[in-house]
Order: structure tokens, then sequence, then C-alpha cells
């Protein structure tokens, strides 16, 4: 009987910010659900619901912040 171990990949929360900031340029309304799925399908990263909205506040805090330096 083989026994499958599953592997959890582990990233540095904020590199998970800097890759979601690609996704949320584009859909920055999408909701958590959605975003844990495409991070499970794209990264194997599994997260909470809590991690995953701390990531993607850092991520838009990212873009917007990008954003307001350009018109300082």
């Amino acid at each position: 009987m083989l026994l499958w171990k599953k592997k959890a990949r582990l990233l540095k929360k904020t590199l998970l910010a800097k890759k979601l900031v690609s996704i949320l340029k584009h859909t920055p309304t999408m909701k958590l659900k959605a975003l844990r799925e495409e991070c499970k399908t794209r990264w194997g990263a599994h997260l909470t619901k809590f991690q995953m909205y701390k990531e993607k506040n850092k991520a838009l805090e990212m873009i917007h912040g990008a954003i307001d330096e350009q018109y300082e």
C-alpha cells in the first residue's frame, strides 16, 4: 500500500504578494476563493482564508503605492 504525502510548497509572503500583483492588476475585485484556487493551481500554495486576505491586501497596497508614487 502506497501512502501519498502532500507536499506543501512554502512561499515567502512577500514573494506571494508580488506574484499576486500581476493577477490583481487586471482583476482587483477578484474574490478570495478564486484567488486561493489560482494560487493552488499556479504555485501549489495552500493558504487559509486569513492568509489569502492579508496577501491580497499587501498586493493591492503594492499596486496602489506604485500608482501614487508616479503622481508625486
